[in-house]
């Protein structure tokens, strides 16, 4: 039994509880799972501990979130509406917007220091602000529930519970040197070299691969209405996809895998905090550790242990990150891959294993790969995307077997095109260096941008929620799935279901075209 991951998912599954159905009554649910707990060890002999684990897990999920609140939360929601003078620390480099500027802070208030914000400067004089620097300055300050209503689990997901507006000039009174901020220094310091190496489109590609900063990419409605449609956004969001590129490229400088390890740490670590440690990212560094530490100290890797943990100390940090979409993508994604990806591709081999010739048999299974991984990936987290987002990708498994490998090959390339920059800036005679392999490394980006938007104007590459026959299919494809895994000793073959599927959502496209009287309808 993994006593480890058993406590971990239920204590994760409170957070989760108090967050959605128990904004209040925290303490009372944990009472109440305590007694339970204890009632269950008098009660039960068989499968006692694992009983405790999870009911004891539960309180104390419970009763921390219940904590947070009222130790870390209320504290810093309580100022909103004040104007105060304050003191505070640029978490980042200013972002120039239409209206302005707006930076993430660090602000010091008498009940509750260190707290994050985030500044927003109106006008065309905003200062330039770099990671680091302390600025001073009279605010106005809000809860980030007021000001964007809609958008609260964005704000509070990251950690952000105010937004300061201020009252005046804002004044740069001094530069930290503290090693916190390096990682914010390096991340600006690498877009700005992405600027001067790509052209525009590919670097707001490479930026937001290696460092998360995705605006630019988004800025295009075109392109990242074809990511959604396509199901590939997951590859401009730093996850752990990006996590396993580093890794290989790694493993390709280390040749001796007993130094990886050494080596990989401090690095996975810098990563991680170039992409500011969202959720997906420290989610699949905890992973890659587990990973990496299993042989060195003699032990096997359990999957299911690492991705408990590592959603287990992103929500000690901030109960509020269950919140976070990212998150509940990125650990849906990772549960699918490690829950069926391996039945999947048995399923996809199957026809493969009659191929006589070898090479010819590992080429195709290699192939195959990707879509059962990319459909085992969508298995959990298809119906949150439905959910947030109102869009079913069709064609993500093609889509994902197409251009994954220019991803990989254009992530790699950027990080050996950066480690050339940096290496030979002081030497102007070797620039030509870093230009070339910038040349190469843009082939791939031009082909996975050119690939996600054709392929997005494909007919039935994705359907839309908001029709409610869509919705109902939705169900049924996940009742058909059910019915396949419950009576998976009975050897049914995917065909049928498979088919009954595909029927039924052409049927329900056909029903719609009549129904509005769409002209042309092509299924």
């Amino acid at each position: 039994m993994r006593k480890l991951a058993t406590a971990a998912f239920a204590f994760c599954g409170a957070v989760f509880l108090s967050q959605y159905l128990l904004p209040t009554g925290q303490f009372f649910a944990a009472a109440a799972c305590a007694l339970l707990g204890s009632a269950a060890f008098f009660a039960f002999r068989r499968h006692r501990l694992r009983l405790l684990l999870i009911l004891f897990g539960l309180a104390a999920g419970f009763c921390f979130d219940g904590l947070y609140r009222a130790f870390v939360f209320r504290p810093v929601t309580a100022v909103s509406g004040q104007t105060l003078p304050v003191v505070a620390v640029a978490r980042e480099r200013v972002e120039k917007t239409d209206y302005g500027g707006r930076v993430l802070i660090t602000l010091d208030l008498p009940d509750a220091p260190k707290t994050k914000a985030r500044l927003y400067l109106y006008g065309a004089d905003v200062p330039d602000i770099q990671p680091g620097d302390t600025l001073s300055f009279t605010a106005r300050l809000k809860a980030a529930d007021t000001l964007y209503g809609e958008e609260t689990d964005v704000f509070f997901s990251k950690g952000i519970f105010l937004t300061a507006t201020p009252r005046g000039r804002v004044e740069i009174t001094g530069a930290s040197r503290s090693a916190a901020f390096v990682p914010a220094r390096l991340a600006a310091s690498i877009s700005d070299t992405i600027g001067a190496l790509f052209p525009r489109e590919e670097a707001a590609f490479l930026r937001a691969l290696l460092v998360g900063d995705a605006r630019d990419l988004y800025g295009d409605k075109t392109l990242s209405e074809a990511l959604r449609v396509t199901g590939t956004a997951h590859i401009v969001s730093v996850s752990g996809m990006h996590v396993a590129f580093l890794m290989n490229t790694l493993a390709l400088l280390v040749r001796r895998r007993r130094y990886l390890p050494v080596v990989g740490f401090p690095v996975l670590l810098l990563f991680m905090a170039l992409a500011g440690f969202r959720p997906a990212v420290v989610r699949a560094g905890i992973m890659q550790v587990f990973l990496l530490l299993a042989p060195a100290v003699r032990r096997e890797n359990d999957p299911p242990t690492s991705l408990a943990v590592s959603l287990l100390v992103i929500l000690l940090g901030n109960p509020f990150a269950a919140r976070s979409v990212s998150l509940q993508l990125s650990f849906s994604a990772t549960a699918g891959l490690l829950l069926f990806s391996g039945r999947l591709f048995e399923v996809f081999t199957r026809p493969v294993r009659r191929v006589k010739n070898r090479l010819l048999r590992r080429v195709l299974g290699d192939l195959l790969s990707a879509p059962a991984a990319s459909v085992a990936a969508l298995s959990l987290s298809l119906p949150l995307t439905a959910l947030h987002f109102g869009t079913v990708s069709l064609i993500a498994p093609l889509a994902n077997l197409l251009i994954l490998w220019a991803v990989s090959l254009a992530f790699s390339g950027a990080v050996l095109t950066l480690v050339l920059a940096f290496a030979t800036s002081p030497i102007a005679a070797l620039a030509f260096l870093p230009a070339a392999a910038a040349f190469l490394t843009a082939l791939p980006c031009r082909f996975v941008l050119r690939a996600v938007r054709l392929l997005a104007r494909a007919p039935l590459a994705a359907v839309y929620t908001s029709s409610p026959l869509i919705t109902a299919w939705l169900a049924y494809l996940y009742l058909m799935a059910l019915l396949c895994f419950l009576l998976r000793e009975k050897k049914v073959r995917p065909l049928l279901p498979a088919s009954l599927s595909g029927s039924v959502l052409c049927l329900i496209l056909l029903l719609t075209g009549l129904t509005r009287g769409v002209k042309g309808l092509r299924v």
